[in-house]
This record gives C-alpha cells, structure tokens and sequence, in this order.
C-alpha cells in the first residue's frame, strides 16, 4: 500500500463507527436464509480487514464474549488507538495489530467470518486482489465474508465530482481547508448551470447527496489518492477465478429487490440467464453506486428458494415501531410508514414492537398472539407474512438471541463499549450495533447504569457527574423525572444489556 495513504490515516483516522451490516450475526442469518448452517457467532473467530480505531470490531468483542477478532490496520495510530480502547474495555477476545496486506497472509489462520469495510475500493488494484487471495486461504469451509466497494454505473458520475473536487483542491495542503473550499467550488458550479440542465441537476443531486457526511468521510471518500470502482459483473469474475462466490448483499432490501415491481424483475430476468447478470442489469436500473456484498466459498450450495420454515429458525425482531395511529406503523431506520391490515400479523408485529423482550421466536408468538386474540392462526400464512417483512426490511433475523434489554425493574446496566462512548461524544453504539445519538441529559444516564443501582436510586450519580462537569443543574424537583425518561430512551435505542447472556465455548474440533 502506499506511503500517501497510510499517512492519510495517520494524520485523519477514520471515524469510529460500527457498520451493523457486517456483524457476524446478519452475514450467518444470510447464510441460513440460503440453506446452510455457518458457524454459531456465539464462539466465532471474526477478522477485520482495515479495522480502523476498532469503531466496528471492539464493540462486536464487547458483544459477543465468547468469540475471537482479530484485526489489522496499516496505519500505527489507528492501531494505537484501538489498542487503548481495548485496554480500558479490559476486553480479552480481540487483538489489534499493524500489518500490511501485502504481508498478512503467512500471519493469519483460518477465520469463519472476514470483513472488508471502506477498504477494496480505496487501494491499487493489486492490493484488491491480495484481499480477494486472503479471503479465498483463510476462509472457513462454511464461512462468509463481506466486502463493501464502489460500483458503476452510479459511481461513473461521482467520480467526475471527485475529480473536480480534487483539481480544485491542488495546492492547498490543509484538510480542512481543502474540503471546504473544493464544496464551495461545487456549489459555485451548481449555481452557475441553468437550473434546468441536465447537466447541472446532475451535480446538485449529488452535491446534496455530501450534506450531512462527516469531514472525515468526505476527505477519505473524495480525496484519497485511491478510488477504483468496479461493475459487479467484474468483482464477480474475480471471486470466480479464486473459487469463490456471490451469496448475497448485506442489506437485505438491497438482496430481494425489495424496490423493484413484480413486471420490471420478470423483464430483467428473462433478459439475464444467470445471477451475476441479473444482478448487474439491476444495477444499471438502480445506477447502483456502492455494493456489501457477501461471499463465500464457490463449492458452497446456496438455495435461493425461500421456503416460508426458515422464519422458525431465527428469534424475530420488528424494525416498525407504533404510531398514533392503531393500524400503522414506522419503520424506524427509514422512517417509511406503513398500513398492517391483516389482523394476526397486525397482532404479531404489535406484540413484537413491545418493550418487554427481544427473543422471540415464532412458535412463542404464536401462543402470545393466540393468547391476547379471539380469532384462529393460520400458521403457515404468517410465515408466509414474517418472511415478506423481512425481505421488505421491517423484521429482523437473528441467530441467537440479542443481547440487549428492555427490563427495568432491577439494577439495569449499559454496556462498557457505550458507556466509554458517551464519555467522548454524544455518538455510541447500540448492542444492535448501530450507531445511535444521545442527548447530554442521556449521555450521563448511560454513564450512571453500572449495574449497580436501581433507578429510583439513579439521580445522587447522575447529580454527582453534573457537579464534576460544572454542567447547569436540572431542578432537582424534576430530576428523577428526566432520568425516567432517559432509561427508557437508552432501553428503547438497545443500549442495556441482559443479565442472562452465556457464552458458547468453543469445541476443541472447531479451534483453528
């Protein structure tokens, strides 16, 4: 890898951030929706390519205790830092080392699960092929790997505006700097072509498409010396020519063309004959411009058919929340309203959105649902229904039972990884592991839930940390109030954990 890019990273870490779409839990879901059993995440063993600070890895160790990681970075600082996270979590399942690709191979075991995030797309062409080589050696038999990477036809026209962006920018050295002024040079341009060009409402949806990404992000997205974005059918000759395969995309909207019209996938697939055409003629529909793609070994079997049985094989965990309104609900990560009809799945999902538990599997539902309603269940019809909301993107598969909790009669207690967070900023990470924002008020709740406490008994901690930062008081007569509300907003975001979770140890036959 370059000298220029791994100075990039020692000067700009990357932000620490988890990416959910790569826990091993939605790579082994994927492979049992598919038709096989991939290792049990409970007693895994994860490698992370490019790991960063440890933003995505340290929180899936704190997660998941009874696993492996291990990952690598090429830039020492970012190591550094993820090395003293480490240290200060106490957490004994994750090692971080500095390594460079081009070296990692003879230093690595077998792995069941590799990611590859904001990597693939952003080295020389060489360096993608040694990731493709690493996956290929240290993959388990069963295992699967994710890989995320830019893709054309979309990333044709973002990288015209990378290209201007980075010829603005020539000359001035600091990031800041030239981020902002290669924006300002965009918006000029944007200004400056008539409104209605196509040309210039081409630029503008992409310019408002940069709005709200962070400066880190942008400096590594735009003006890294690296960026070679691929069509899939390419990325999937590459994984052919290394006995490797496509299984599926990590979003799982994204794999069942959840977007797409009965009549327009017909068409696409008569024009196809195969997956990998199929695929790449919906990214031309699509003008897809970024790919997670999954993989695994090409001697793999996978079943596309999906039978309505598998629901049984995964706790549930509905992605709506309700509204006002007693038929619809919200779908909580992209805020799509939606009208729930058919009374049992109506039951279903209500029971499902409650803040009572989150294990679920459907034989339990069914009892709860036949237990509250006076109307007979046709089981097979509700699998029917669950397996559409999960390829639409509003129920979730697990294979093991999440961790978080939504019990508050006891002593609740956050995570460590969250709690370290919330003393840094206001950005942490859920035990779904997404990235979720506290408020301040939040922020000291979390820090306070030790365990070791009852709520009522929350608000001297929580008094004591506002007199240590010298924050303005709440009035104390309000206090106990403000910290009711912020438990049961952290318990809502999955930041409190169970007190039930067991590790699974790993049998001598599984070590690698």
């Amino acid at each position: 890898m370059q000298e220029s890019q791994k100075f990039s990273y020692d000067v700009q870490p990357y932000p620490r951030l988890p990416f959910a779409q790569s826990h091993p839990d939605r790579l082994a879901t994927m492979g049992r929706v598919f038709g096989w059993n991939p290792p049990d995440v409970r007693n895994c063993r994860v490698l992370e390519i490019g790991c960063a600070t440890g933003g995505n890895l340290v929180p899936m160790a704190d997660q998941l205790p009874g696993a492996h990681f291990m990952g690598f970075d090429l830039s020492q600082r970012q190591v550094d830092e993820a090395n003293e996270w480490i240290v200060e979590l106490d957490l004994k399942n994750v090692e971080i080392v500095q390594l460079d690709i081009a070296n990692a191979h003879d230093k690595l075991g077998e792995f069941d699960y590799i990611l590859c995030h904001g990597v693939y797309s952003w080295v020389p062409v060489a360096t993608q092929d040694l990731i493709l080589e690493l996956v290929a050696s240290h993959l388990s038999p069963n295992g699967i790997a994710y890989i995320s990477y830019n893709t054309k036809p979309g990333w044709c026209v973002r990288g015209m505006v990378r290209d201007m962006m980075r010829f603005h920018a020539q000359g001035i050295n600091n990031a800041s700097d030239k981020l902002s002024q290669s924006l300002r040079w965009l918006n000029y341009v944007v200004q400056s072509v008539p409104p209605n060009d196509p040309y210039g409402m081409m630029l503008k949806k992409e310019l408002e498409s940069l709005s709200g990404k962070s400066e880190e992000y942008l400096l590594h997205e735009y003006f890294e010396d690296q960026n070679h974005p691929v069509y899939f059918h390419e990325f999937a000759a590459l994984l052919e020519s290394r006995k490797l395969r496509h299984l599926s995309e990590a979003d799982v909207e994204s794999t069942f063309y959840g977007d797409l019209s009965k009549d327009v996938l017909r068409t696409l697939e008569q024009l196809s004959g195969d997956e990998v055409r199929l695929e790449q003629h919906v990214d031309f529909l699509r003008n897809r411009t970024y790919r997670q793609s999954l993989i695994c070994h090409a001697a793999q079997g996978v079943h596309r058919a999906l039978e309505p049985a598998i629901v049984d094989r995964f706790f549930l965990e509905t992605q709506l929340l309700p509204t006002m309104s007693t038929l619809h609900f919200r779908n909580r990560f992209n805020g799509i309203t939606l009208a729930i009809e058919d009374p049992v799945l109506h039951s279903s999902l209500s029971i499902l959105a409650e803040l009572n538990r989150s294990d679920w599997r459907f034989k339990e539902l069914v009892e709860e649902v036949t237990r509250r309603n006076d109307f007979a269940i046709d089981q097979e019809k509700l699998r029917r229904m669950l397996l559409q909301a999960f390829a639409s993107g509003h129920l979730a598969f697990h294979t093991v039972p999440p961790r978080y909790s939504y019990d508050l009669s006891g002593m609740p207690v956050a995570s460590r990884c969250a709690r370290s967070q919330s003393r840094l900023g206001t950005n942490v990470t859920s035990l779904s592991h997404h990235n979720v924002v506290l408020t301040n008020s939040d922020r000291l709740v979390l820090q306070s839930l030790d365990g070791e406490t009852r709520i009522s008994d929350l608000a001297f901690k929580v008094q004591a940390l506002i007199r240590e930062r010298e924050i303005v008081s709440i009035d104390s007569s309000k206090l106990q109030e403000a910290i009711d509300v912020s438990v049961k907003n952290l318990a809502r975001m999955r930041l409190l954990l169970t007190s039930d979770w067991k590790p699974i140890p790993r049998q001598k036959s599984d070590i690698y």
